[in-house]
């Protein structure tokens, strides 16, 4: 029972699967498990955090002056990862997967108005990779026919 909760606040809403198709054409969205090695810039996760099993966050991860492979040790030692929390609305999302997705590109220093204006000034994030757990990415599965 608990687990099924759990599965269920790591799945993502309709929106993405709709603009990934208004975007890509006859795709799909997968949610495939990876670790925190393995992020790069422009990717768009989703994972829980440690003591907060039960939500999940839906972020795109950017690189930074300092971190442009979106990674980071902070001064306590510990290891940050640099994202924007994503909004939940269809059209967001579309204008994300048409500007930002696999971009590896996206850094938060070289474009910090246009990532404002699309994300809000709060929308910068970081977070404590040791505390992160059920790491998954989001990759559109084209249809090859």
């Amino acid at each position: 029972m608990v687990f099924a909760k759990f599965i269920k606040k790591l799945q993502l809403p309709s929106e993405y699967t709709e603009a990934a198709q208004d975007v890509f054409g006859d795709a799909q969205i997968v949610l495939t498990s990876t670790n925190s090695t393995k992020v790069k810039p422009g990717d768009i996760i989703t994972f829980s955090y440690k003591g907060s099993m039960f939500s999940s966050r839906r972020l795109l991860v950017v690189g930074t002056k300092h971190a442009p492979r979106a990674k980071y040790m902070s001064g306590r030692g510990n290891y940050l990862l640099c994202c924007f929390e994503l909004e939940e609305t269809l059209p967001g999302i579309a204008m994300i997967f048409n500007s930002f997705y696999k971009n590896r590109t996206v850094n938060y220093s070289r474009m910090p108005k246009t990532l404002n204006n699309v994300f809000g000034v709060k929308g910068f994030k970081t977070f404590n990779i040791q505390k992160i757990t059920s790491l998954f990415e989001v990759t559109v599965k084209r249809d090859t026919k």
